[in-house]
């Protein structure tokens, strides 16, 4: 396996035909034109963490990022901005999906992270709206989406998640984890990165500062609760 040459970075190839292919191909083949945003240097494979976040915020995540890495999670960051040019056709989050899949399918990727709030204009990292099975409503954000093995839009309408028409197209089950830190600005990204630095360096004794407790509203739910989803330290 050849050995990548950015760390944090994102490393998209696009063939002069504009199709994308994946990381570990374009590092093998060199192929150029390609889209390159370098956080920093020297990375190795796996990606274990993909955090996505908007241009503006990319360089107040290098901390966390850092920080999960020492703990031997490695982490990359990409943009979405980057992802919306190099990234098929579709709207931003499908887009999104796209570069998740990616990662996952090369990269080795487990956990992805929106480092970004998603408000009613799109936000600073979109969410996937979706429609309400009992409500007119078709905005009901969601994040689970973007790691989803299907597209949730069975009739092709760009109306996802209706029950009554897309329910052959919705499925839970998932390619890797996914949460969202909802921040808004390099303040709030540093706050939060002191927090979880100070906490993650700082154990408190005993088993639940390893633990988590996992709830479900349906009977035999946590039969499904997948084991790869603990993040250990």
């Amino acid at each position: 396996m050849p050995a990548p040459r950015t760390m944090l970075a994102l490393t998209l190839a696009i063939l002069v035909t504009g199709s994308a292919v994946t990381h570990r191909e374009a590092i093998a083949q060199d192929k150029s034109p390609a889209v390159a945003i370098a956080i920093n240097a020297d990375a190795q494979w796996p990606a274990s963490v993909l955090l996505i976040t908007a241009a503006e915020l990319a360089d107040s995540w290098l901390p966390f990022a850092n920080h999960k890495t020492k703990l031997g999670k490695r982490t990359e960051i990409v943009t979405v901005e980057a992802i919306t040019k190099a990234y098929g056709d579709g709207d931003t989050p499908q887009r999104i999906k796209a570069c998740i899949t990616d990662f996952v399918e090369s990269r080795e990727t487990r956990w992805v992270i929106l480092g970004g709030d998603s408000t009613t204009d799109g936000g600073l990292v979109p969410d996937r709206d979706t429609a309400h099975p009992r409500m007119e409503w078709s905005d009901v954000p969601t994040d689970l989406w973007y790691v989803s093995e299907t597209d949730w839009d069975a009739n092709g309408d760009g109306e996802y998640g209706n029950w009554a028409t897309d329910r052959a197209a919705i499925s839970y089950a998932t390619r890797a984890a996914i949460g969202r830190i909802p921040v808004r600005s390099k303040a709030d990204v540093a706050t939060f990165t002191e927090k979880v630095i100070s906490y993650e360096t700082s154990y408190p004794k005993g088993t639940f500062a390893h633990e988590f407790v996992v709830t479900c509203t349906e009977e035999k739910g946590y039969e499904r609760v997948d084991d790869k989803w603990a993040l250990v330290n």
